[in-house]
């Protein structure tokens, strides 16, 4: 879990530390860390962001003003999966923009972005997986097409919880 949280950490860090070079307007930025929490502030705002290992249950509540980020490799089902039934009861349905996550909660909306080309799907988690160790989402044939990842098969991702 460790490494897990360290590598999203640092990740994070370029991340947003790349997106604030772009604002001219930021005078300064200071990154705080404490556990599995960074807080970056600048002059205007102070922003959470919390990092979520597959390994560790997600005890957030649907109260918090956090912005949860999920980053990792993302799969997708392939077509033998259409029309079997998905963990939470529903028929899998490849046209329609669903996901499968371990541990996040049935109904959850997630924003996820292709990182290789910034294209981005809104999914609603209906599923548990994957069940591949070195990935964190299997997303729908639709999603995958709107992600332009159909070719490679995997992603790097990097995911928004918007709504659970």
């Amino acid at each position: 879990m460790a490494i897990c949280t360290k590598t999203y950490t640092v990740i994070a860090i370029i991340i947003v530390l790349s997106s604030l070079q772009s604002c001219s307007y930021v005078q300064y930025a200071q990154l705080e860390h404490n556990r599995n929490h960074t807080f970056v502030t600048t002059e205007n705002r102070r922003t959470s962001f919390h990092y979520v290992c597959d390994d560790e249950p997600s005890n957030l509540s649907p109260d918090s003003n956090e912005k949860v980020l999920i980053y990792g490799k993302a799969s997708f089902y392939g077509s033998e999966f259409n029309g079997r039934k998905t963990a939470n009861g529903e028929i899998y349905d490849e046209n329609v923009l669903t996901a499968a996550h371990r541990t996040l909660p049935f109904g959850t909306f997630l924003s996820v972005t292709n990182t290789r080309n910034n294209r981005s799907v809104i999914v609603r988690i209906n599923d548990r997986g994957p069940f591949h160790p070195q990935r964190i989402l299997d997303v729908s044939k639709l999603a995958a097409e709107e992600l332009d990842m159909i070719t490679h098969g995997v992603a790097e991702i990097e995911a928004e919880i918007l709504d659970y």
